[in-house]
């Protein structure tokens, strides 16, 4: 499920620019050329490959998780932050 989350370029992109930032999905959405549905549908592709925690349908728009959140998700949890 990860490689076929990964084929398509539009879910790589969206992937990289959630490992930079903190952002809500209609921030997301707004660096595509394409709808905030389709984006919500690139994000739960994600999410069933657990390369991003679940979205939960809500009334306003939530932030999607953190490049440390993605990390710990790939890496099981062991992922940590570097220092100096």
């Amino acid at each position: 499920a990860v490689f076929a989350a990964l084929a398509d370029p539009t879910r790589r992109a969206v992937l990289r620019l959630l490992l930079e930032d903190d952002m809500a999905v209609t921030d997301v959405a707004s660096a595509f050329p394409i709808s905030l549905a389709a984006v919500s549908r690139h994000l739960q592709v994600l999410a069933e490959a657990g390369l991003v925690p679940p979205l939960r349908h809500q009334p306003t728009p939530r932030p999607v998780p953190t490049r440390r959140a993605v990390a710990d998700r790939r890496t099981g949890g062991g992922a940590r932050r570097r220092t100096g």
